[in-house]
Order: C-alpha cells, then structure tokens, then sequence
C-alpha cells in the first residue's frame, strides 16, 4: 500500500484464473475484496478465467492444423462467458456486458481465421490472441462486484501499461507506464 498528496492508500489484490474459475469463485473473490477497508483504494487485478488460457491456446493449435475446430472451440468460451454473465450481472446490465464480451470475440474470431487462412501464428498475433482471456474476465468480475453493490469498473490495462515489442516475452517499460499511471 502506498499513499501520496493526500490520497486514499492503494491496495492491489491479484487473482489467478482458479480464483476466477467458476462463478462461485468470482463472487468469493468479492467477498474477499470486500473485507478490505473501505478506506483503501481497491484495484483489483484478474487472470482469465480459469482454463480459458489453454483453450485460447487450443484454438490457435486448431486453426493452425487447418482443421476447422477452432470455431467451436471459440464458440465454447463465448458461451461459457455469456452464462457466467447470466450469473453475475442484473438483467438491466446484461446487454451491455453482452456487447463487451462479444468485441472480445470478434477480435479474436478475426485473429484465428487469419492464422487458420495464412497457416501461421506470429508471436504477435499469438500474444494478441491470449489476451482475450483476461480482456474478457475483467468485465465479468466488474459485473460482479457491481451486483454485490460495489462501485466497480473493468479497466483495460493496454490504457496504462507499455511493453518492449519483445512478443511472448515483453518486458513492462516502467518509466513511461508510471508516467501513464499516475495521470
């Protein structure tokens, strides 16, 4: 935690995928988020849903062997994201966190017919593809902490963090995502 001009404290609370794995677990992390003094300033960083990083992965495999199911693989994780959206958003909220995750798998629909057409995956388009996941599980676990009464808004971290053009293993420039950060 850590304090400046007069600021409320920052506390960050990371959670991995198993800890975003079901709805249940989502809303245990809230629970948990929750018990954090209200005087603290809650930023909450989340994994993508747990196994959805591995069948992103599937899908890249798939679309590369030109076998086709990459689509329902795909098609898995929209469906999987729209029923745990179902769960954790009033039904007033749904259509536009229906609208945020289905951009999420426009994108990476487009992604994997360009690997499935061109049979190749840059480290570019790979990293691009992977970050679905996690692009995908902020807006649910937003919903969540909403529904539960928190004031909470899902924000995408490319706003703020820069990397090195280093694909597959990007190292974070801090001097300018800091400058990014504190504006």
């Amino acid at each position: 935690m850590s304090s400046s001009r007069g600021q409320r404290p920052v506390q960050v609370l990371k959670f991995g995928g198993t800890s975003v794995g079901t709805v249940e677990r989502i809303r245990r992390v809230v629970g948990l988020v929750r018990k954090v003094d209200s005087g603290v300033q809650r930023v909450v960083v989340v994994s993508a849903l747990g196994g959805v990083t591995d069948e992103l992965l599937r899908s890249i495999d798939e679309a590369l062997e030109r076998t086709g199911r990459h689509r329902a693989v795909l098609q898995g994780l929209r469906d999987r994201h729209r029923e745990a959206a179902e769960h954790l958003t009033v039904s007033k909220e749904r259509p536009v966190l229906h609208g945020v995750l289905e951009e999420c798998w426009e994108e990476v629909h487009n992604l994997l017919e360009g690997i499935y057409l061109l049979g190749e995956c840059t480290t570019r388009t790979r990293d691009a593809v992977l970050s679905i996941g996690e692009r995908a599980s902020a807006p649910l676990v937003a919903a969540a902490f909403n529904m539960a009464g928190e004031d909470a808004v899902a924000f995408d971290a490319r706003t703020l963090i820069r990397t090195d053009n280093t694909y597959g293993e990007a190292s974070v420039e801090f001097t300018e995502s800091g400058k990014l950060i504190a504006k």
